[in-house]
This record gives structure tokens, C-alpha cells and sequence, in this order.
């Protein structure tokens, strides 16, 4: 997962934290309760306006003309 801020902060990084385990718990209650921690970790990186605007990275994914990423949530 992409998270595509403004800037980066330490805040944002904990918040996205707090939503991958969230998020990885939940996959783990649904699937194989012997399955190990690597099934559930979500890959999550978080690039800014200049990272994207550079094209460096991970914001060459955000604009690339070969990746279509899915916005899934925008505020």
C-alpha cells in the first residue's frame, strides 16, 4: 500500500502503523489461525508531493504510465 501525503511526519507514520496491524490482525481472525506473522504484513510505504512530482521511488508508482494504482480512499 501507497499512502501519497502532502509530507511526511512521524505522526502519519503511526497512524498508518496503527491501521496495517489493525488491518493485519483482522486478515488474521479470517484466515489460518497456524499461518505465521508474514502473512499478515501489509506492505506499507508512504511517499510525499515531492517524491511523486520527482518521480523517485515509490511516487514514480503513484503517476507511472504501466502501474494503474486504486485509489482507495482520498480526503
Amino acid at each position: 500500500m501507497i499512502v501519497w501525503a502532502s509530507r511526511k511526519s512521524a505522526a502519519l507514520s503511526s497512524v498508518v502503523n496503527m491501521l496495517s496491524s489493525a488491518i493485519a490482525e483482522e486478515v488474521k481472525r479470517l484466515e489460518c489461525p497456524k499461518s505465521n506473522a508474514l502473512c499478515h504484513t501489509i506492505d506499507t510505504h508512504i511517499v510525499d508531493d515531492d517524491e511523486v512530482l520527482e518521480r523517485t521511488g515509490y511516487g514514480a508508482l503513484v503517476r507511472s504510465l504501466y502501474v494503474q494504482p486504486v485509489e482507495l480512499w482520498n480526503k
